[in-house]
């Protein structure tokens, strides 16, 4: 299941947390998460907005108040579609 979900995503979030802002590398701050496109482990119909529904779900509530940015790509084009800074979004 774990690898299913892995490998057929549409988009990935990076998320640059508060409490790692004293590392120097900007770049360990970050923290990849993939979106989950499937609405269950049996699912064989891939659903690319219900995977950036709960992308923004992750960010919007469950991450409030503790990332400095989150930045949402396309994984196909390696684009980027959303961005949050200090819990604002941006675009």
């Amino acid at each position: 299941m774990g690898k299913m979900y892995d490998q057929n995503h549409s988009y990935h979030a990076v998320v640059y947390f508060k409490n790692l802002s004293h590392l120097q590398d900007p770049k360990a701050r970050g923290r990849k998460f993939t979106s989950r496109d499937f609405s269950s482990s049996k699912s064989k119909t891939r659903n690319p907005q219900l995977g950036l529904k709960r992308l923004f779900t992750m960010i919007e509530q469950k991450f409030k108040g503790k990332y400095d940015t989150a930045i949402i790509y396309d994984s196909i084009s390696g684009q980027e579609v959303h961005k949050y800074r200090d819990g604002v979004k941006m675009y």
